[in-house]
């Protein structure tokens, strides 16, 4: 069971960071997501996030045995250029652990996940 977790994990990993890879070389937006296969979504009217195809959205409310984590690609909704990304971990796997980005994590209560942003440089 663990293996098709880390085996799940990797994949997704590799689906996100192709496509992170493509938006900061500037020719990704969220409108090609869409278009890909992506579910894009505008959860604050300051951002529109993605989702990775097949993996859904956290639950609401929150599930114990949802999936760990969570990655969402962002995007200016005016330019539809590519911001930075989202990520989310499961309340009960979180152990104080750094954000990539050097900022905090921060719980959602109502998700059952914490989340950091990391922003994309210029």
């Amino acid at each position: 069971m663990f293996n098709r977790i880390v085996a799940g994990l990797l994949m997704v990993g590799t689906t996100v960071f192709g496509a992170v890879t493509q938006a900061t070389s500037g020719g990704l937006t969220d409108e090609t997501l869409q278009k890909a296969g992506w579910f894009c979504f505008q959860p604050i009217p300051e951002v529109i996030a993605c989702a990775t195809p097949g993996l859904g959205l956290p639950p609401i409310p929150p599930v114990a045995d949802s999936s760990p984590t969570f990655e969402f690609l962002r995007f200016d909704p005016v330019t539809h250029k590519y911001v930075g990304v989202t990520h989310m971990i499961r309340y009960d796997l979180y152990a104080g652990q750094p954000c990539q980005g050097g900022g905090p994590y921060t719980l959602i209560p109502f998700l059952g996940y914490y989340e950091c942003h990391i922003d994309h440089k210029n």
